[in-house]
């Protein structure tokens, strides 16, 4: 059972113990069971103490279901990378508000870890133009390697949609030779990356953008630097990894 609802069985539960008039008919609830409705009812702060034993009981449980699908799929988010370097995995897309926002976190963050490696995931789920920018990112990054920086930093400033044009214009202002980049982000292996990045990240309980993975916890929606920080740090590596 959920935390939320758990809250809301107890409460009702507790509510449901007690006539809602002085002159009401007595409830079918044994003597007992009305003591501790009532108990509940005068003493509220017991509540909220099995609400948030509730609540990190279910966290831990979450945190440890999170850190054995990173555990099963380890060698593909973290390949070769050393055990003792710090490292993100972010799952973008270029259409996403919220990991336009995210940007920034994670540009304060790479300033002050200089050993940090991130690694994106294009994880395109908000339309074409959202696709075909991802597909195109993976285009530059594995034939021209040294602009992909520049062109995630553009788009991730970018305001106007994302179609076709506003990604020619892009990489025409990066010197790109746009038409190339575009024909080959349509090709099936490039389309065939993108659909193994979506498996990836529903194996992984991903549904959203940005998520950000560590070695040991997903963080799935918007972080703060600080919280990326810690989950980039992370030194625990898995026993066994598989891909």
């Amino acid at each position: 059972m959920s935390f939320k609802r758990t809250v809301a069985v107890l409460t009702l539960a507790a509510l449901a113990a007690l006539p809602l008039r002085a002159d009401a008919p007595q409830n079918t609830l044994s003597e007992f069971d009305q003591d501790v409705a009532q108990t509940l009812l005068d003493h509220p702060e017991i509540l909220l103490a099995v609400f948030e034993k509730l609540q990190a009981q279910e966290m831990a449980e979450k945190s440890a279901a999170d850190a054995a699908l990173i555990d099963q799929h380890y060698d593909t988010l973290f390949g070769a990378i050393e055990p003792h370097q710090p490292v993100l995995v972010e799952f973008i897309d270029y259409a996403c508000g919220y990991c336009k926002a995210a940007f920034e976190h994670v540009q304060t963050l790479k300033d002050n870890e200089p050993d940090l490696i991130v690694k994106t995931i294009q994880f395109p789920i908000l339309g074409e133009g959202s696709t075909l920018a991802g597909a195109a990112a993976l285009v530059i990054e594995r034939s021209f390697t040294d602009h992909i920086d520049l062109f995630h930093e553009t788009l991730m400033h970018l305001t106007a949609p994302l179609s076709e044009r506003t990604i020619r214009i892009a990489l025409e202002e990066l010197d790109l030779p746009a038409q190339i980049i575009l024909s080959a982000a349509r090709a099936p292996d490039i389309q065939n990356q993108i659909a193994q990045n979506r498996t990836l990240a529903a194996r992984l309980e991903i549904s959203g953008t940005p998520a950000f993975v560590g070695r040991s916890q997903i963080l799935r929606g918007m972080s703060d630097a600080q919280t990326l920080s810690a989950l980039a740090t992370s030194s625990t590596t898995p026993n066994q990894p598989q891909s």
